[in-house]
């Protein structure tokens, strides 16, 4: 008896965090219809996007990027914007949508998620054809592993497992194979091949952003970034603001939920000069980037044109 009056309890909670997601939506002008083709699904449209969602985690994402804005920069140079953590391409189409950002290169390692993303990229050409999603994940090593996935609780899911929270039922519960590439190496030719665009690095993979910290640190190349934004996880930010303090970014962080997880916002008006020691071989001159304006609070295929 205790049991399912806990899970009733547990219900009804989530009933309303979903009606309080979908009341602050609303008080954005967001419209939401049925989505025909995904069933049980809605399409929510805002600020001229379009979104399939179907869980209440998929409410929460859009309230972070359109309400909360947690992952809002304003420039006035040609920006590119580096998503790593996809999820279904909420934040990536968010900046896809300001003109000034030329290019968004996204990373996605769950297969059933990369599918849904896919599907939101096409709903919002052409927003779609300046973003390039890839169905890897990034980290310090090349590594291929079998992770269990939940679709549900799709944006809470990475390396490290499932949170001990999540009780899913057997039939909701699967595995998912994903790859994992060394992140200096996939991500060296983006940077070489926009040497006079902002970069813009955000991140939310649910605790690998320390391993990608560490890739990009040994390479020579976090101190290419003129922005930051990332959701760190239970290590806590120490690790990441010390490898930050070496390149001259300002950095502050905070607490943003009970989980022990919370936000990081890095900025470098003017990136050092480094070359990448271990993702190429030989000396690579890096040219200065111009300086964002402002950030409030709150081996991958380059385009040549």
């Amino acid at each position: 008896m205790t049991q399912i009056l806990s899970r009733l309890a547990t219900k009804a909670r989530a009933i309303r965090r979903t009606q309080r997601y979908r009341r602050m939506l609303l008080d954005l002008g967001a419209t939401f219809t049925s989505d025909p083709a995904r069933a049980g699904a809605e399409l929510v449209t805002i600020e001229g996007l379009k979104f399939s969602i179907k869980s209440e985690e998929d409410l929460f994402i859009l309230t972070e990027v359109f309400d909360r804005q947690c992952y809002n920069f304003r420039t006035s140079a040609e920006t590119i914007v580096i998503d790593i953590g996809m999820n279904i391409g909420i934040a990536s189409l968010s900046f896809a949508k300001d003109p000034n950002v030329q290019h968004v290169y996204s990373f996605e390692p769950f297969p059933g998620t990369y599918a849904l993303a896919r599907a939101n990229l096409r709903l919002n050409w052409p927003c779609e054809e300046k973003i390039t999603a890839q169905n890897f994940g990034l980290s310090d090593r090349d590594a291929v592993e079998e992770l269990p996935y939940i679709e549900e609780r799709k944006g809470s899911l990475g390396v490290n497992g499932m949170p001990r929270s999540f009780t899913p039922s057997r039939q909701d519960l699967n595995l998912q194979r994903i790859e994992l590439r060394d992140a200096a190496i996939v991500l060296f030719p983006i940077l070489e091949a926009h040497p006079d665009a902002n970069l813009v690095l955000k991140m939310d993979c649910e605790g690998s952003e320390y391993p990608i910290f560490r890739s990009l640190d040994d390479a020579g190349l976090l101190g290419r970034f003129q922005a930051i934004m990332l959701e760190w996880h239970k290590q806590g930010p120490e690790e990441l603001l010390s490898a930050l303090q070496k390149y001259g970014y300002a950095a502050f962080t905070f607490n943003d939920g009970p989980r022990g997880d919370g936000m990081l916002y890095a900025v470098n008006p003017k990136p050092p000069r480094r070359s990448a020691e271990r993702a190429v071989r030989g000396q690579t001159q890096i040219s200065p980037i111009p300086d964002i304006i402002s950030m409030p609070l709150a081996g991958v295929p380059v385009p040549t044109a």
